[in-house]
């Protein structure tokens, strides 16, 4: 038991222990639940790592310098609303069914509520607005604004758009448009429209300040 738990930390027994007896489900695997004391972890100043959803073991990683933390949670059946907020960049294998930020670069499946990113974003979809730092790539839609300080790539957005870049996606409706490239679309119907040169199927929408291509 000792030497499991002296690995499971990446520690010696002494500076796990300091003569406290643990009180600590034995781990067999990623999935137990486990039972930890705090004061069984020594203030040395070591960065350990272990991530739970609960009292559910999912992973236990030593931190290497310039590596990423991924969060796993493709194999997860997640009950309740699960919001993710990572200081750094966030990469997950899987759907987050909450909020998701991330202070760098986002990369994940699908997000049920709103998306915010220091860096870029790529993703599947997202239930809610969209804000990143630099470009937004999704492979579904968009049901709320967006916000990019570089490029957005999408298919439909229910929702104004601010991008310092082009703007491509499938239809876009509602709010204002305003990006530092051009706007490429099949329906568009928006309240203004700003861009370089905007080329649509279909456009509906108030002001336009831009070179218009309507595609037939």
């Amino acid at each position: 038991m000792l030497p499991r738990l002296a690995t499971f930390f990446d520690i010696t027994i002494d500076e796990l222990f300091y003569g406290i007896k643990p009180k600590m489900n034995d781990i067999h695997s990623v999935n137990d639940a486990v039972e930890i004391d705090n004061s069984l972890i020594p203030d040395d100043g070591k960065l350990r790592i272990v991530q739970f959803l609960g009292k559910r073991l999912l992973c236990r990683n030593t931190w290497r310098e310039g590596e990423l933390i991924s969060l796993n949670l493709a194999d997860i059946e997640v009950e309740r609303r699960l919001d993710i907020n990572v200081w750094g960049s966030l990469s997950v294998a899987g759907n987050i069914n909450g909020n998701a930020e991330s202070g760098g670069s986002m990369s994940c499946g699908n997000i049920g509520g709103h998306a915010e990113s220091g860096g870029s974003m790529s993703c599947k979809g997202i239930g809610g607005s969209a804000e990143a730092g630099g470009s937004i790539t999704y492979e579904g839609n968009i049901d709320g604004p967006i916000e990019a300080g570089g490029s957005v790539k999408c298919g439909n957005v229910s929702g104004g758009i601010e991008s310092g870049s082009s703007v491509t996606a499938n239809d876009i409706t509602g709010g204002d448009i305003d990006c530092g490239g051009s706007l490429s679309c099949c329906n568009l119907k928006a309240n203004k429209v700003s861009c370089n040169t905007l080329s649509a199927t279909t456009v509906d929408c108030g002001k336009i300040d831009a070179k218009i291509v309507v595609r037939r």
